[in-house]
């Protein structure tokens, strides 16, 4: 909150040719400088009257300290309504990804503000969000199947989000979520999240003749990258000579519209060393393709393309049924499996490597050549 102060006061400007005083308005006034948090004193001259001084004082000033001091709207007065507006607006100059973005508008719009869009953001308490939960409880999605526990989640998370981000820069005094019983589940029960190798090697099989579909599934298994990595990969992306690939930009697909954003995170931007039979395999695949220049992305399929080839597959080997993001982890399972350190596989999967900076990643190089030597073997004995 500002603290400014002021006061309207008369001044002599000077005196007329009969020797009379001149008499002017100013008003002086004082703000916090928001870097130094001292006390800044200054005024503004030239009223020639007393009500036009007073006029500028009351409806100009207030807004003239608030460019002054930074002061960011006042979260006492503002709606739920109002301060998503801001908190978009925030999140976006964040570099938020778009897909992150467009996610979070839409669980806005349609879970969050039906609920709390008039309701002030400082008098959400408790009470109010365990009856917006039980809402969501008795939701249901288009195919008139109650939403999953995995999307509670996800949707809880979001106005956590909201209310930490008041709290942080808004001065909201708590997160009224802390005393709240959540529901949903960030990991939905008895779901697998993962396939051991002789379970891929099964899947693998049902798929071998269709090409574009098998190289695509055995780059996800065999390098544990993310899908919108893999669509987002050229022909420039391929280093044959040096068996890596250069993991830089993700690929969605938005409303029909194709986009390259970056990788998830910092650490996504990375090299992946490749299996030499991995490198033979994509050498034979890329050979075989039409392609228009080195920026053609090398999988031109969707999403739910890989989603049908996956469920169909399953359905057909009799293998569980896996998300494609468990290729993921089934990659990171089996490097561990075969003994590689933690930070190792954190480095080659692009994870967030605690208490390690990227000045320091370049004593995994040779590491990550060991483990592409050793899953090579793998493939070998296959």
């Amino acid at each position: 909150m500002s603290n400014f102060k002021s006061t309207v006061r008369k001044y002599v400007k000077g005196t007329d040719k009969n020797g009379k005083d001149l008499v002017n308005y100013r008003v002086d006034y004082s703000y916090i400088d928001p870097v130094t948090k001292e006390r800044k004193r200054t005024c503004k001259r030239g009223f020639s009257l007393l009500r036009e001084a007073t006029k500028w004082q009351q409806e100009e000033l207030p807004d003239l300290i608030r460019e002054l001091e930074g002061i960011r709207p006042q979260i006492e007065t503002m709606t739920m309504g109002e301060f998503v507006d801001i908190y978009l607006d925030d999140v976006e100059g964040d570099t938020c990804r778009i897909t992150t973005l467009m996610n979070k508008q839409s669980i806005i719009e349609n879970k969050i503000l039906p609920y709390f869009k008039d309701m002030r953001v400082c008098e959400i308490k408790p009470l109010d969000i365990e009856r917006w939960q039980k809402t969501l409880l008795k939701a249901t999605c288009k195919n008139g199947k109650h939403l999953s526990p995995t999307y509670l989640h996800t949707i809880l998370n979001q106005l956590n989000a909201l209310l930490n981000h008041a709290v942080r820069l808004y001065d909201l005094p708590i997160n009224p979520m802390y005393k709240v019983k959540k529901i949903g589940s960030k990991t939905p029960k008895n779901e697998p999240k993962f396939w051991t190798l002789e379970e891929y090697l099964t899947f693998v099989q049902t798929i071998k003749l269709n090409p574009i579909f098998y190289y695509a599934f055995q780059v996800l298994f065999w390098c544990g990258l993310r899908l919108g990595e893999l669509l987002a990969l050229t022909l420039d992306d391929i280093d044959f000579e040096n068996a890596t690939l250069n993991i830089r930009h993700s690929y969605q697909k938005i409303n029909g519209e194709a986009y390259l954003s970056d990788t998830k995170t910092v650490n996504g931007i990375r090299k992946v060393y490749l299996p030499q039979r991995l490198v033979d395999e994509l050498q034979d695949y890329t050979n075989g393709l039409y392609i228009k220049d080195n920026k053609t992305h090398i999988f031109p399929v969707s999403k739910s393309n890989m989603h049908n080839i996956m469920n169909k597959g399953c359905e057909e080997c009799g293998v569980k049924r896996i998300t494609i993001h468990g290729l993921r982890h089934s990659h990171i399972s089996l490097l561990a499996d075969m003994g590689i350190t933690e930070a190792v596989i954190a480095s080659r999967v692009g994870h967030k490597r605690q208490g390690i900076t990227s000045h320091y990643t370049h004593p995994y190089e040779k590491s990550e050549k060991e483990v592409a030597f050793k899953l090579n073997e793998l493939m070998e004995a296959m």
